[in-house]
């Protein structure tokens, strides 16, 4: 277990930081937090709720550990979480921080920044692969399905999280005291607002590309399809111009002794190939005709 308190400027700051779940709970029992905060970690979607003493806001995003769940109080800020803030971060609001609700306030705005760049990160991921996607020669439809399906899910977490900025704003939570960081909010709720309209553009972008596969899959299938009936259609008439000769030559391997087909004419032999040959010519130029061959 590691926990730290971060300070700067001979400023001791009371909120405390867990990695580990079972010390972060225990600090929470021991602040007098009765709710089951363990119920929280295996949720994929953020969660938030203003009670009598305190509140807790989970944030849910795609760092290696996604899990940040902070406890917000006027006795106590603590925070499970893997993630590192610096000092540095904590400069920028050393005046905040001293005002009533001040390092909650903070520690929960950074808290937030961190969560959206993450989700920022994973966008720019897609858009890349969007990039890639229109120029690759022979693109993965699986792929493009996958990567659809994430960016609904990830369209869907950052419209938790921009209701999340507005729960925090609207509701008025006292631990949240959004006039000692109101720029950095707005600018905050500004960069949600523009990601989720790069989300939805791109939903649609990934839809459009996708219907654009679909013609393309189905124009090659009609395509195939045509070539395959043609071979067919050619590969018939072939054979009926083959059956005709096949047909009349089978009259004579009949067993029929003294009849009008016998092979005793002299010019018998050569008068079967005559008609053959003209039964042929005539199939072939009717199925010419019908554009059969």
């Amino acid at each position: 277990m590691r926990s730290s308190d971060y300070a700067f400027k001979a400023i001791f700051l009371a909120f405390k930081f867990y990695t580990e779940f079972d010390e972060f709970e225990a600090s929470a029992r021991g602040a007098g937090v009765d709710i089951d905060l363990r119920a929280l970690l295996p949720l994929h979607v953020l969660f938030y709720e203003q009670y009598k003493d305190y509140a807790v806001i989970s944030l849910k995003d795609y760092d290696t550990h996604p899990e940040t769940i902070m406890l917000l109080s006027r006795e106590n800020t603590l925070v499970y979480t893997q993630k590192q803030l610096a000092d540095r971060d904590f400069k920028m609001f050393k005046h905040s921080i001293q005002r009533d609700f001040g390092e909650s306030t903070v520690v929960t705005l950074l808290l937030l920044k961190a969560s959206l760049y993450s989700c920022q990160k994973r966008f720019e991921q897609v858009n890349k692969f969007i990039d890639e996607f229109d120029e690759a020669p022979n693109p993965n439809v699986d792929d493009l399905e996958q990567n659809s399906k994430f960016l609904r899910k990830l369209t869907d977490r950052v419209e938790d999280f921009l209701d999340l900025l507005i729960w925090l704003e609207d509701r008025k939570v006292r631990q949240f005291n959004i006039p000692l960081v109101r720029y950095d909010y707005d600018v905050l709720m500004a960069k949600a607002k523009y990601l989720l309209d790069r989300c939805h553009n791109h939903r649609m972008e990934m839809q459009n590309i996708r219907n654009d596969l679909e013609v393309k899959v189905t124009r090659e299938l009609n395509k195939r399809i045509e070539y395959l009936s043609d071979v067919v259609k050619k590969l018939t008439a072939v054979t009926i111009l083959l059956m005709i000769p096949n047909i009349i030559a089978s009259h004579y391997g009949m067993n029929f002794q003294k009849t009008f087909l016998s092979w005793d004419w002299q010019y018998g032999e050569m008068t079967v190939i005559a008609f053959s040959a003209v039964a042929m010519a005539a199939a072939y130029l009717l199925m010419k005709k019908r554009d059969w061959i």
